[in-house]
């Protein structure tokens, strides 16, 4: 574990205002369609943050030409991330991307913590903890 993990890590969950909420729809899975969204009126937004993996230096500079070729938006649109950042981390973790030339995990030391902050929104039967 690095400085960063556990640290970082936070769940926060709030309530919409109606004005809000009238243009939001739920993106929790359906019960009653596998691979469907639910599509009620969300009334929830949850922000969840957390060390996402470790990085080395050479991943973090791949990574960075991608977000620049539009990873950063196609992660927007499919709401899997709204926010990345890389802190340097003290504690040398492995480094967890894959390595595609090497087909296995880097394994080189990670010189920084992934931070991805997402942001979701549930009806209320989706919620998830937090807001009465």
């Amino acid at each position: 574990m690095c400085e960063w993990c556990g640290k970082v890590d936070k769940i926060e969950t709030t309530k919409l205002a109606p004005k809000e909420a009238a243009e939001l729809l739920c993106e929790d899975e359906s019960e009653y369609e596998s691979g469907e969204m639910c599509g009620a009126q969300a009334t929830y937004r949850t922000k969840a943050r957390s060390v996402d993996m470790h990085i080395c230096e050479r991943h973090l500079k791949k990574l960075k030409e991608d977000m620049d070729e539009g990873l950063g938006e196609l992660l927007q649109s499919a709401t899997l991330a709204q926010r990345i950042v890389a802190k340097p981390i003290q504690n040398k973790e492995r480094c967890e991307e894959f390595d595609w030339d090497r087909e296995t995990e880097c394994g080189k030391p990670a010189d920084y913590a992934y931070i991805v902050t997402q942001e979701t929104y549930s009806c209320d039967q989706h919620k998830i903890g937090g807001a009465p």
